[in-house]
């Protein structure tokens, strides 16, 4: 009722799951700006030093006394709520991890044109040497020399415009 009236407040309930035996257990999981289901009866028999069965019985008698339909159906809507919110933090888990994998993708495809604009420039230098030797020697098959250097430098082109290419068609742009 506090946290109705005061900003400064808000409401919780303690996520619990199936311990497999009698009753649920709390998984210590907070579940923020939501109202839970009192277990507290429950508790109460799992209680050391246990509590009498009388006792127990009376508390539960006075608890059914106020409730009715509308409780069941909150109760409902409830457990219906948690669940929804549970596959959303699933869904939300699994979107994160594959973000992180497109990320790393990413990453590893610029890294992979970084390393082929390098060696294309090495190549640039090597023609740009070549073309020297070139004017410099006229005894070496020029037509040779530069058809060799010029089919490597090609090649290597053509890896990089593909590798730019993939990067695109998955939407992952400098």
């Amino acid at each position: 009722a506090l946290a109705v009236n005061n900003d400064k407040f808000g409401c919780a309930s303690v996520v619990l799951g199936s311990s497999g035996g009698k009753g649920r257990e709390p998984t210590f999981e907070l579940r923020y700006n939501t109202t839970g289901d009192s277990y507290a009866l429950e508790a109460a028999s799992r209680a050391s030093p246990q509590l009498p069965d009388s006792v127990i019985d009376r508390a539960a008698e006075l608890m059914e006394g106020g409730k009715g339909d509308a409780a069941d159906d909150l109760r409902r809507l409830l457990l219906d709520l948690e669940q929804r919110q549970d596959r959303i933090d699933l869904l939300t888990r699994e979107a994160e991890a594959k973000l992180q994998e497109v990320e790393h993708y990413k990453q590893d495809m610029l890294n992979r044109i970084e390393v082929s604009k390098t060696y294309l420039s090495r190549l640039e230098g090597r023609m740009a040497s070549i073309f020297e030797t070139l004017q410099s020697d006229e005894s070496r098959n020029a037509y040779e020399l530069v058809g060799d250097s010029l089919d490597e430098l090609r090649i290597s082109k053509k890896k990089v415009a593909s590798e730019q290419e993939l990067l695109s068609r998955k939407g992952l742009k400098r």
